[in-house]
């Protein structure tokens, strides 16, 4: 569902999209992966919420690709920016 969506933003020229795409599809994997040490609620947590449409669209259609988007907008806002660095700061 992630690669489909990924080639959806590709073929709509959609950058925002592609992004969000792939950072769910980096984290399920990461968290697949480090599993032995996150356990399988984040990994779960992931899937659960990519394979769910939302209860109230406020009126906007959903399909896996956008429900991909939101997830990924998602992560990107609550977990990867928590990450990231000014290395502006940290130079000299």
């Amino acid at each position: 569902m992630i690669l489909r969506a990924e080639q959806h933003a590709v073929q709509q020229q959609a950058e925002e999209d592609i992004v969000s795409a792939r950072a769910v599809g980096y984290l399920l994997l990461e968290f697949d992966a480090q599993s032995g040490t996150f356990g399988d609620g984040p990994c779960a947590s992931i899937v659960r919420q990519v394979r769910s449409l939302p209860r109230d669209t406020g009126g906007k259609e959903y399909n896996e690709h956008s429900v991909i988007s939101d997830v990924g907008k998602l992560c990107r806002d609550k977990l990867l920016r928590v990450c990231a660095f000014d290395w502006f700061f940290y130079a000299a």
